[in-house]
């Protein structure tokens, strides 16, 4: 999954990719352009987009309908359409249903970077202005920036939360178990171990490992990267440790080589698997009790699931890319 917060749709990618630029460039922000509505809507779903520039006149869309369908997602995203061709009734529509701004392509130079910057400054101040510390209770967790007991406390709220996938697999995580050559037929075992850690630390951040569903120690390292200035280290007390554990053996043959020489064929196969998480983003908001300053803070919790994925990869004759085929995810026994 990527991180940004400003992405560009037009069926001209060549377009898209400029506005993100010069975007990118002069506001210092992360950006993304797509020449797919599709492809935009399920990166609104799994991305915490703040705005959206949207081209009006798309052959399979308009910019109008992509934003109804963008709000039905997240509400909260602040939608700029542009377009060189709108009539008065086509902006006024726009407008009416929930366009925050709609901008003339033969302008986006001298307005595009201003508008983007407005609107990424209103979607916080949005956020932020109902934001009410005795409404929400206890904060997450709260650190002290500075001198001990003198310094700043940064109280941490919890905003939101979503599963943004149920089934996350890090390519770097996949790990042979065995292979096969073409007119071979073997047994091969596998064996996968999942070990659980957890940290007993402070009880901020135990307090916040218990509600977004991380354990304390990995919570640590993540609550390290929350600031820059964030440094404050803490002391480990128990450390509890589970163990999951599968071990299973399974027949496997590929077909003999063909006659024919030229005939494509799989020549050999391998057996991969790899551990399975729950990804999860919180949305936190950091408030200084004494600046009163208040900020936006997302964080991605890997979770461990207690399963695993299994795939093949078929090597073919001719040299070609590749196969690789998702054989299923399982649950690790007990």
């Amino acid at each position: 999954m990527d991180d940004f917060e400003v992405l560009f749709v037009d069926d001209d990618l060549t377009l898209a990719e400029g506005y993100a630029r010069v975007v990118r460039n002069q506001l210092h922000v992360r950006t993304h352009a797509s020449d797919s509505f599709e492809e935009s809507l399920v990166l609104v779903a799994r991305n915490a987009i703040r705005v959206v520039v949207i081209d009006q006149r798309m052959p399979e869309i308009t910019g109008t309908e992509l934003m109804r369908r963008i709000h039905q997602l997240d509400q909260r995203v602040r939608v700029i359409i542009l377009s060189g061709r709108a009539g008065e009734s086509e902006i006024i529509e726009a407008y009416e249903d929930g366009v925050t701004k709609f901008l003339r392509k033969d302008s986006w130079r001298s307005t595009l970077v201003g508008t983007v910057q407005d609107q990424l400054l209103e979607y916080e101040a949005e956020l932020t202005s109902s934001f009410n510390a005795e409404d929400v209770g206890k904060p997450l967790f709260e650190v002290r920036v500075g001198l001990p007991l003198l310094g700043e406390r940064i109280a941490f709220y919890l905003l939101s939360r979503e599963k943004l996938d149920d089934a996350f697999v890090s390519p770097s995580s996949w790990h042979s178990f065995g292979n096969i050559d073409a007119g071979v037929e073997k047994e091969i075992t596998y064996e996968v171990e999942w070990k659980e850690t957890e940290e007993e630390i402070s009880k901020s951040s135990v307090t916040l490992g218990s509600e977004i569903g991380v354990t304390a120690g990995k919570l640590t390292k993540l609550a390290s990267k929350l600031k820059a200035d964030i440094t404050e280290s803490h002391e480990f007390k128990t450390v509890t440790e589970r163990r999951s554990k599968t071990t299973a053996r399974t027949k496997v043959s590929l077909p003999a080589e063909p006659s024919d020489p030229n005939q494509v064929h799989v020549a050999a196969r391998s057996y991969e698997v790899a551990p399975v998480f729950f990804l999860v983003r919180s949305l936190l908001l950091s408030h200084c009790s004494t600046c009163q300053h208040k900020a936006l803070v997302k964080i991605d919790s890997y979770i461990p699931s207690s399963r695993y994925a299994s795939r093949q990869i078929d090597y073919l004759s001719d040299g070609s890319s590749p196969r690789v085929t998702l054989t299923g995810i399982h649950d690790v026994s007990a």
